[in-house]
C-alpha cells in the first residue's frame, strides 16, 4: 500500500511512523457527501471510516453503529469523466451487486486521498472470502485478576454508552487483545466479575483524534461499530493511543488483521 500521511502520534520511532497508517491499525476517517439512493443528484453529509477491508459510514462523526458498510473485497473505484461527473471531486465506489456509491471529496486533494485510501483496501482485499467470525469480548463476569495485574495500559475513561450520546465514567483496562472497562478501578481483590464490557482489538483500528464535543477523544473502530473514548488530558490520550497501537500491531502479527486466508 501507497502511506498517505504518516502516524501523528509524539514519541513513535521514525522508521514506525513511516510505515502505511493501515500497517499501523489507524484509520481514515472524514466526512464526504454520498449520493442519496440510486438515482438522482441529492447529496448528503456523511462521516466515513476506511478500517481495512470495509468503509463504514455515519450520519454523524460521533454515531456508534454505522448507517452502513461497504466491503471493499469486492468492489471497484474510479474517477468518472468531467462529461458524466454530477459534482465537483467526485469518484464512485462500485460493489459486487453492481451498486454504486457516489462520494464527493472537498477538494481535488481530499478526493486523491481518498481513492488512493480505497484502492489499497481494495488491492489488499480483492477476492477473500469474509473472515472467520471473531470469538465474542469476554464476558462481564469472567475472571480478570491474572489479566489486570498484567495489562498493557490502564486509567480513567469517558465513553459512551451504547449509541446514545451520554458520557460515562469508566476505567480502561488494555489487555492483549481487548480493553476491557469497569466501573472504577480494579484491584487484584475485586478485579473478577466486575467487568463492564470489553472492546475486541483484532481486527480493529484506531482513530487517534475524534471529531467530538470533548477534548481529548479518540475511537477504536471494529467491524461494526465505533467506540468512543475521552481521555483526561492530550499526555494520556497519546499514551493510550500508543499503547493500543502496540497491541494491534502484535495482533496482526499473530492473528492477521482480519484477511481470510491470511495471517
Amino acid at each position: 500500500m501507497e502511506p498517505f500521511g504518516e502516524c501523528s502520534l509524539p514519541n513513535v520511532p521514525r522508521d514506525v511512523k513511516k510505515q502505511t497508517r493501515h500497517a499501523l491499525g489507524l484509520a481514515h476517517r472524514g466526512f464526504l457527501l454520498k449520493r442519496s439512493g440510486t438515482k438522482g443528484t441529492r447529496f448528503q453529509r456523511r462521516f466515513f471510516i476506511a478500517h481495512g477491508r470495509y468503509l463504514s459510514y455515519f450520519k454523524e462523526a460521533t454515531d456508534s453503529i454505522p448507517a452502513g458498510c461497504i466491503d471493499l473485497s469486492q468492489a471497484t473505484a474510479h474517477v468518472p469523466d468531467e462529461s458524466t461527473r454530477l459534482r465537483p471531486f467526485e469518484f464512485v465506489v462500485v460493489v459486487h451487486n453492481g451498486k454504486a456509491y457516489h462520494l464527493v471529496g472537498n477538494d481535488a486533494g481530499d478526493t486523491q486521498r481518498w481513492t488512493t485510501v480505497i484502492s489499497s483496501g481494495i488491492a489488499a482485499y480483492a477476492g477473500r472470502a469474509l473472515p472467520a467470525d471473531q470469538p465474542p469480548p469476554p464476558h462481564p463476569t469472567s475472571s480478570l485478576a491474572a489479566d489486570v495485574e498484567r495489562c498493557r495500559h490502564r486509567g480513567a475513561l469517558m465513553k459512551t454508552g451504547g449509541n446514545h450520546q451520554t458520557w460515562h465514567k469508566r476505567y480502561g483496562v488494555l489487555l492483549s487483545d481487548n480493553l476491557s472497562y469497569f466501573k472504577k478501578e480494579p484491584s487484584k481483590r475485586t478485579a473478577t466479575g466486575k467487568r463492564r464490557g470489553a472492546i475486541p482489538l483484532v481486527g480493529a483500528y484506531l482513530l487517534e483524534t475524534v471529531a467530538a464535543d470533548r477534548p481529548h477523544a479518540f475511537a477504536i473502530m471494529t467491524r461494526d461499530r465505533q467506540y468512543l473514548m475521552v481521555a483526561p488530558s492530550d499526555k494520556e490520550r497519546a499514551a493510550w493511543c500508543q499503547a493500543i497501537l502496540r497491541v494491534l500491531g502484535e495482533l496482526r502479527a499473530t492473528v492477521g488483521d482480519g484477511r481470510a486466508g491470511r495471517n
